[in-house]
């Protein structure tokens, strides 16, 4: 028995096909990005699992709620519904596993691509009692199958964020992603992701932490979900430097909380006096050949997310 919980905020969750008279949102190529829940749920019904599918839509504007309300249209499995005021990626995630019918949950972002056996890869999982999180990852699309406008989200995640699954040790707890796991009800329940800070990023890389500090297992499989959803260039930065805010904020009250960026800035903070003015001075060039140059090296992002983070401790 499998919850399949979608959390969803601003993106169209099925095919225009099935609301041919709503306008989309421009992705890659000036084509429309949809979800691919109608091929999930194929998938599911075909797997022979007692199921359901909650869609939970984070009080999206109306353009999107009244095209992805249809999703309740593929069967009696579905569930959606609009929550009244926007409750941020934390609590919408916490209010899916309280409302959920089933022991499991399948966690998975609402820009998702499934490749063909996506479901039939977590069966075995579901067949014992889970008292750990199995991770499925995520890939991203090759670069000749979109704009150059999303390049630097496609680089960025490719390099970044697309990881090994034969990780393990430590390192499997190295960057957490919510946007496709599998956990139980009960376990989830007894630890909820923290909802004091609603701000964009890093809630995933503090419930990793935790559990990391709790002792439970997090296995990384071969069982990725495609991002589709990509973001151009200049709101793609705004919302790695959003990310940089948030992690700033979470630090208040964890101080302890590894990432990439929080472990150079700690390591490097006495160089900080002398590396601020030439990190002051690059950061227009590095905000110009980000959003104009699609082949620049990734670390120019790298030094405008240090020179954000150390700028929050003045």
């Amino acid at each position: 028995m499998l919850s399949v919980c979608v959390p969803n905020y601003s993106f169209l969750v099925l095919p225009q096909a099935h609301s041919p008279r709503n306008r989309g949102v421009e992705g890659p190529a000036g084509q429309v990005v949809c979800g691919q829940l109608h091929l999930l749920y194929d998938q599911l019904k075909a797997s022979g699992l007692n199921f359901e599918v909650l869609v939970y839509e984070d009080a999206s504007p109306e353009h999107f709620f009244q095209h992805n309300q249809q999703v309740a249209n593929l069967g009696k499995e579905v569930r959606y519904k609009l929550l009244p005021s926007n409750v941020g990626r934390a609590s919408i995630r916490n209010l899916l596993a309280t409302e959920a019918r089933f022991p499991n949950l399948l966690f998975l972002d609402s820009d998702s691509g499934f490749p063909e056996q996506f479901v039939f890869r977590y069966l075995p999982f579901l067949e014992q009692s889970l008292e750990f999180i199995v991770s499925g990852g995520r890939v991203y699309p090759q670069r000749d199958k979109i704009d150059c406008a999303y390049w630097l989200h496609q680089r960025y995640g490719q390099k970044r964020e697309q990881l090994d699954p034969t990780v393990r040790g430590e390192k499997r707890y190295h960057g957490f992603q919510t946007n496709n796991f599998l956990v139980s009800k009960a376990l989830m329940l007894r630890h909820p992701f923290n909802e004091t800070h609603a701000g964009y990023g890093h809630e995933d890389t503090l419930w990793g932490w935790q559990l990391k500090e709790l002792g439970i297992d997090i296995r990384r499989i071969d069982n990725p979900v495609i991002h589709l959803d990509l973001m151009p260039a200049e709101q793609f930065l705004s919302k790695q430097l959003e990310a940089v805010e948030n992690l700033k904020k979470l630090e208040e009250d964890f101080p302890n909380l590894p990432t990439r960026l929080s472990c150079f800035g700690k390591r490097w903070a006495w160089a900080k006096p002398l590396l601020m003015p030439i990190l002051t001075g690059l950061k227009p060039i590095a905000e110009r050949k980000l959003v104009n140059d699609a082949s620049c090296s990734l670390y120019w992002l790298d030094a405008l997310k240090l020179y954000r983070y150390w700028k929050q401790f003045d």
